[in-house]
């Protein structure tokens, strides 16, 4: 099970960075999407050039 603190901490630091280095007109998106049990959280980073794109996925295992 992931400590819910530290996979905040991660995506902070992530999007954080996304957002100092992507260039002016460059998109940052974010998606989470939860079921029972996973938390995923994507994050797709896209240039000026539609066609390069970097996407992060992240998964973890919550218990509620």
């Amino acid at each position: 099970m992931a400590d819910p603190e530290r996979i905040q901490q991660v995506i902070l630091n992530i999007l954080d960075n996304a957002i100092k280095y992507t260039p002016e007109k460059g998109h940052i998106t974010m998606e989470v999407i939860q079921n029972k049990n996973e938390i995923l959280t994507t994050i797709q980073i896209r240039r000026r050039n539609p066609r390069r794109r970097y996407t992060l996925y992240i998964r973890s295992t919550v218990s509620f």
